[in-house]
């Protein structure tokens, strides 16, 4: 039998593979060894006994599983076994490139990028839909004090510190983005439709609320010093689409308005502005600002 060389041209399809539906590499991979190896062969998990060759997808520390035959010589399979594991890793690496490209560098949560991509995306589904968003811009109150006074490592500390306590405090599938120096943003959304009129969604936007700021003023920075504990005060605006705005720039722009009205309310404050249903039992210092 004469094989192919394993580098013969041939190989675009398998980067469009990688470049399009990532999740069928290894397929694409293995059927590509039979065609060159002139033989059948397919992944497994774990090693199989029963095939008459059976070589592990390995480098390093990196396992993706067996390449196995029953008619492709195992020197043969394992130039390929080879060659499908540097293809493997590639897309390991890609994958790696990917998520953290969409990630915050210093907090983990989504960054701007992301943040944007997914406003719109989830505007367009809840007016497809019939079902709402709430978008929560929030930032850190004078957190310029905190870094001239603890050291950006401080500041550092009380934004990751402060992404963590907001992911504890929302839902599963609500979206936490960092959009700039101490501005963050929550993105509450929908996920299952309406069960009857009048939905939860509100309720749950503002008991998160109210969790997030008590975790905030209970939590203790451990870079803040033994004084600390309740000083760190976090000040946002919210704003509902289809209530408030018909567009995921317009749902910004309100939001903004009502952080900043916050803000001038002497911080410490959350402004709900209009949104229907908003609460009568808001957590202290909360605002409703227009």
């Amino acid at each position: 039998m004469t094989n192919p060389p394993i580098n013969t041209p041939g190989d675009e399809h398998l980067v469009a593979t990688l470049l399009n539906d990532p999740s069928r590499l290894r397929d694409a991979a293995v059927a590509t060894i039979a065609q060159r190896a002139g033989g059948a062969a397919r992944w497994v998990a774990t090693h199989d006994a029963s095939a008459a060759a059976c070589v592990e997808l390995i480098d390093g520390a990196a396992r993706y599983g067996y390449l196995a035959s029953d008619d492709i010589p195992a020197d043969t399979l394992r130039a390929h076994a080879a060659w499908m594991t540097r293809w493997l890793q590639l897309a390991d690496r890609i994958e790696r490139l990917n998520a953290e490209a969409k990630r915050d560098a210093l907090t983990g949560v989504w960054n701007r990028r992301m943040f944007d991509t997914e406003l719109h995306r989830l505007v367009d589904f809840a007016g497809r839909e019939g079902r709402s968003v709430t978008l929560l811009l929030f930032d850190v109150d004078n957190l310029k004090d905190y870094n001239e006074t603890y050291g950006h490592p401080a500041g550092d500390e009380v934004l990751r510190d402060t992404a963590l306590l907001m992911q504890s405090s929302v839902r599963a599938h609500d979206i936490v983005a960092r959009i700039g120096g101490d501005e963050f943003a929550v993105i509450f959304w929908d996920a299952e439709p309406r069960r009857e009129t009048g939905s939860a969604h509100p309720h749950d936007v503002y008991r998160a609320t109210a969790r997030f700021r008590r975790a905030i003023a209970d939590h203790r920075f451990p870079r803040l010093g033994r004084n600390a504990r309740g000083a760190l005060t976090v000040s946002g605006g919210l704003a509902r689409f289809p209530d408030d705005a018909d567009s995921a720039e317009q749902l910004i722009e309100i939001a903004d308005i009502r952080l900043l009205d916050a803000k001038h309310r002497g911080k410490n404050a959350f402004a709900f502005g209009g949104m229907p249903d908003a609460p009568t039992d808001t957590p202290p210092d909360s605002t409703d600002a227009t």
